[in-house]
């Protein structure tokens, strides 16, 4: 996946400004530039997981939105909230800086629309990885 020029450019600005390895200097610099673009972003996870050392890192490929999966969530990331088609993702994303929203889904819904594509990727390359090495 390879983000826009424009927004990779926009988010590299934002994470180069506030960086810090400390919260007390994060505060420090949130002080001398108190405000910076908010992105929305819609955060997943499921309410219990069948397997607690189930843990996955993955880039899923998608344009427009971005989506990161990162252990037990999932981050869609938006470049604006027009971008949110469907309402009911629109109603729990994070659109301000004061939201702190969260879809939680089912186990099995977490499966099904996160992690199964996930893993029929990872088994589709692996097949192939060997197939190509016994040539």
């Amino acid at each position: 996946m390879k983000i826009v020029q424009d927004l990779e450019d926009e988010l590299r600005d934002i994470l180069l400004t506030y960086k810090a390895t400390k919260k007390k200097e994060y505060l420090k610099l949130l002080a001398v530039k108190p405000s910076f673009k908010i992105f929305p972003t819609t955060i997943i996870t499921a309410i219990k997981f069948k397997d607690q050392t189930e843990n996955i890192l993955h880039v899923p490929y998608s344009y427009d939105p971005y989506s990161l999966i990162v252990d037990r969530f999932s981050f869609i990331l938006f470049r604006t909230p027009e971008e949110i088609k469907i309402d009911e993702v629109r109603q729990f994303s994070n659109l301000t800086i004061e939201d702190c929203k969260m879809l939680v889904f089912s186990p099995q819904l977490w499966y099904d629309t996160v992690l199964k594509r996930a893993y029929e990727l990872l088994a589709k390359q692996t097949i192939k990885t060997k197939f190509e090495k016994e040539l």
